[in-house]
């Protein structure tokens, strides 16, 4: 007999925070394939809002998830209107 499953669909505008985060938790516990250390989750979090991957998060991408949006300033050390990985890590924390 085939199990069913049931899936849910994301809405964008409502759940992209959720979605991030279970996307990085995931990842975060698939077993690495090689003997290399895994990103961390940070490093996950980071990869998902360099939409354009430029290696920043400017303030747009930023904005996909509030509680980064409200750190952002406080974040952007050198005042450069984007966050480095660095700066990203050095980041106060995020509350919902």
């Amino acid at each position: 007999m085939l199990k069913q499953t049931k899936l849910h669909v994301l809405h964008v505008g409502q759940s992209l925070p959720l979605a991030i985060l279970s996307t990085a938790a995931m990842c975060a516990a698939a077993p690495a394939a090689s003997a290399a250390e895994p990103p961390s989750v940070d490093a996950q979090i980071f990869s998902i809002l360099d939409v354009n991957q430029d290696g920043y998060v400017d303030r747009k991408e930023a904005s996909s998830i509030p509680s980064v949006a409200k750190v952002f300033d406080a974040a952007d050390l050198d005042k450069d209107n984007r966050l480095s990985p660095a700066e990203y890590a050095k980041a106060p924390p995020q509350k919902p």
